[in-house]
Formats: structure tokens, C-alpha cells, sequence
């Protein structure tokens, strides 16, 4: 509530109890008045005509005024108005500036070395031939047999192929023994028998006793001047079951 709706019901309150209070003093007044004042009832006269006889007048006895009190009129109080406390204004406390906290200096940070130039990889030699090797599980204990077919292409458009002769395999055994093949020839032979699952045709081979588990690694020599002619494969022949390995050497197409 505002301080103006306060003083004006203040005011109105004030106005009230006056208007009551003169109200009051009038009633007061006006039933003082009435009671001071006595009725009379004027006596009448009444003559009657007689004979020859005079008759007194009869008066009436005054009546006595019964004096009926007004009402009391009961005063009914109206609240004294109590003023709200007015909130104090109290200004809040002006803050005092604090100085920013110091700005960390970034630590330089270790420049990195320069790159060490990463040594490009030693290009492969292109070789005449590429060897694929295919295993068989169907070896014996008693020798290593490696066998081998050096292909020729005679005509590719109607899948002629033929041996071809002058080369031989160079194989390193686990043991880091050197061991060479026979040298290739034309045409080729079974490297088993014709319809059996592990039957490759070859025109080389290594064979050995007894038979020895683990890596080997074999490339294609020229017969007659010993210069590495394929890519060098490895394989790895396991103990059990023992097995066999055949390695086709196909030509490069250029």
C-alpha cells in the first residue's frame, strides 16, 4: 500500500468518527427537549342549555406523559489506523574495484626439431618372373620336396602356355643351408600323378632328406649366369602333417 492510500484512509476515518460523534450530540439534545415539555389537555366547556339550572364546567384530569426513553444508539468503534512502518532505505556498500589478478606469462614452448626426411623405399627390381606358392598337407617324413613349374607364354589369347627352360629355384632352408633345383626344360611333367588333388604340372624341383619344418625362402636364378630373375617368396612348412610345395613362376607382362 502506497503512503498516499495510507493518509487517505486516515482522513476517511477521521471524517467518520466526527459525523458519528455530532450525530450523538443531537439525539441527546432532541430527547432533552422532549422530556421538559408536559402535555396539557385543554379543559373544554361544555354548557348545556336547562331550565332554569347553571351546571358547573367539567375538566378532564391531565394525563401524565409516560416518557418513552429513545434508544441508546450503540457506538460502534472504528479502527484506529496504524500507519505501516516505512522500509528504511539502507544503500548498499559500493564495492571496491580489486585490481585484476596478473596475467600468467605463457612459457615459451620447445620448438620441435626438424623432421628428419623419411628415406624413401628402395624401389623393388622389376624381374622377368613373379612366384606364387601353394601348399599340400600331403608330405612325407622321409624328404622335402619343393617343386617348381618356370612358365613361358606362347600365346595368351588362347591360353598357350609351355616350360620355360634355363632356370632354376635357389632355396635357403631353416637351417641356412643353400640348396639348388635341377634346371628347367621345355613342356613339363606330373609333379604327383595326373588326377591326384596335389598334382601341379612342374619342370623342376628340390627334394632332400630328411624332411625339415620351418621357413625357407626361394628365388628364380638364370641357369647360366646365376642373376636373380623373380621376387624372393617364403614359406613355412610345418611340422605335422608334413608337407609338400610347388611354386608356379609366372612372367611378367610388360
Amino acid at each position: 500500500m502506497s503512503r498516499r492510500q495510507q493518509l487517505f484512509l486516515f482522513v476517511l476515518g477521521l471524517t467518520t468518527m466526527s459525523i458519528c460523534i455530532t450525530s450523538f450530540v443531537l439525539v441527546i439534545d432532541t430527547v432533552r427537549h422532549l422530556t421538559a415539555a408536559s402535555p396539557v389537555v385543554v379543559a373544554q366547556t361544555r354548557s348545556e342549555e336547562s331550565d332554569m339550572t347553571s351546571q358547573p364546567a367539567w375538566i378532564s384530569p391531565t394525563p401524565t406523559a409516560t416518557n418513552t426513553p429513545s434508544p441508546t444508539p450503540t457506538y460502534t468503534l472504528v479502527p484506529t489506523w496504524t500507519p505501516e512502518a516505512t522500509a528504511t532505505f539502507t544503500p548498499a556498500p559500493t564495492p571496491t574495484d580489486t585490481p585484476p589478478p596478473p596475467t600468467p606469462t605463457p612459457r615459451p614452448r620447445p620448438k620441435k626439431p626438424p623432421a628428419t626426411p623419411t628415406p624413401t623405399d628402395t624401389p623393388v627390381p622389376h624381374y622377368k618372373f613373379t612366384g606364387n606358392v601353394v601348399s599340400f598337407d600331403t608330405g612325407t617324413l622321409q624328404m622335402t620336396r619343393i617343386t617348381g613349374m618356370i612358365w613361358k607364354i606362347i600365346d595368351i589369347n588362347t591360353n598357350q602356355f609351355d616350360g620355360e627352360p634355363n632356370y632354376q629355384m635357389k632355396l635357403v632352408d631353416p637351417n641356412g643351408e643353400v640348396h639348388l633345383s635341377d634346371v628347367s626344360g621345355l613342356g613339363g611333367a606330373d609333379s604327383t600323378c595326373p588326377k591326384c588333388g596335389d598334382n601341379r604340372r612342374m619342370n623342376c624341383k628340390i627334394e632332400f632328406t630328411p624332411y625339415v619344418p620351418g621357413e625357407y625362402r626361394v628365388t628364380l636364378i638364370q641357369a647360366w649366369d646365376g642373376g636373380q630373375a623373380s621376387n624372393e617368396v617364403k614359406f613355412t612348412m610345418a611340422a605335422s602333417p608334413p608337407q609338400y610345395v610347388h611354386i608356379d613362376f609366372f612372367p611378367n607382362q610388360q
